[in-house]
This record gives structure tokens, C-alpha cells and sequence, in this order.
């Protein structure tokens, strides 16, 4: 198990570009918070989590991912083909781009995150206005009506649920953006 986490760690290491905290360990081109508990260095080339120093103190992990600070982010944008049931799956991206143009078309949001866990979703509609479009019917607008989408143009919506999909919070983040 021990191994296990530590080539999870690793793995961490490599896709998040640095942490906010006092202190910090270089890791090659990394930066790691020594955990808050001891302070004490986490040797570079540890292989192991040893529980009875202070080089994993329990919680140490957790309190490293708490509060990340996130520089240089970016998300995939995944581009849809032409399809009248557009299924905008979290599991496969935070951000959809798509087109309508191909008649009445009516959308699914699958894959949230579990209750209690945000789960976000962009969509960049080109035409939208074009034809119908039919929102999930776990889609709560502000204001209570779906926003008229621009027939010739781009439109931005953003969605949000911490239900695990139950209700989908959405407003335009920008209609007929130009």
C-alpha cells in the first residue's frame, strides 16, 4: 500500500506545478510544502512513508492538497460533431464546444462528481439560437427561464452541481460573444 501511495504521490508531483505554504522542498522542477505538523524535510529520494518520523505525519497529505494554489491552469475543451443528442459526460471533460446545427437537439449532463463534491461544466454553443434546444430537465436556470441562445454566433454556458446531478445551477456566461 505504502508503494502504491507514493507512486500516486509521484504522479501528483508531476501533473501540479506548486503549492502555497511557508516553507518548501525542492522536488527536481516541483515544489513541495514540508507538512505543517513537524517541518520537518521530506528527503527527495524517500521511497517509503515512515509514520514514525516526521516524514509523513498523518494528515500530512491532505493538509498539502487543501489549499493548492494553481498556476498556469488549463482545461481540455473537448469539440462535439454534429449530433442532436449531445451527451456532455464529466467523466470525459469540464468543457464542451459544439455546434448546432443538425435540427432539434436536446442535451444530456452525465457522469457528475458524488454529492458534496462540485462538479462544473462549460459549454461553448455555436448557433444555438439556430434550432430547439432542449436542456436536461435537472437544469435550473437563474432567474427560473434558459436564456435565448444566438442563432448566428457563440454563446457561453456554465453549469454546476453539488448534488451529484440532481439540479445543474446554469446561467450564460456570455451570449452572442463577439
Amino acid at each position: 500500500m505504502k508503494k502504491k501511495f507514493f507512486i500516486l504521490l509521484a504522479a501528483l508531483l508531476i501533473s501540479v506545478p506548486a503549492f502555497a505554504a511557508e516553507k518548501y522542498l525542492r522536488v527536481e522542477d516541483y515544489i513541495l510544502p514540508i507538512p505543517p505538523p513537524c517541518r520537518a524535510p521530506i528527503p527527495y529520494d524517500a521511497t517509503t512513508w515512515d509514520d514514525s518520523t516526521c516524514y509523513a505525519p498523518a494528515g500530512a497529505v491532505r493538509d498539502w492538497f487543501a489549499a493548492p494554489e494553481i498556476a498556469n491552469y488549463s482545461e481540455t475543451c473537448t469539440a462535439m460533431g454534429s449530433d442532436t443528442t449531445p451527451e456532455y459526460s464529466l467523466a470525459t471533460s469540464n468543457c464542451y464546444t459544439d455546434t448546432i446545427d443538425t435540427g432539434e437537439t436536446t442535451a444530456t449532463f452525465s457522469n457528475p462528481p458524488a454529492s458534496g463534491k462540485m462538479g462544473n461544466l462549460t459549454l461553448v454553443l455555436t448557433n444555438g439560437g439556430s434550432q430547439t434546444y432542449n436542456w436536461p430537465a435537472s437544469v435550473d436556470w437563474a432567474g427560473g427561464t434558459a436564456p435565448s441562445l444566438t442563432a448566428a454566433g457563440v454563446d457561453v454556458i456554465d453549469c454546476m452541481t453539488v448534488d451529484g446531478g440532481t439540479i445543474w445551477y446554469c446561467f450564460d456566461a456570455g451570449l452572442d460573444m463577439q
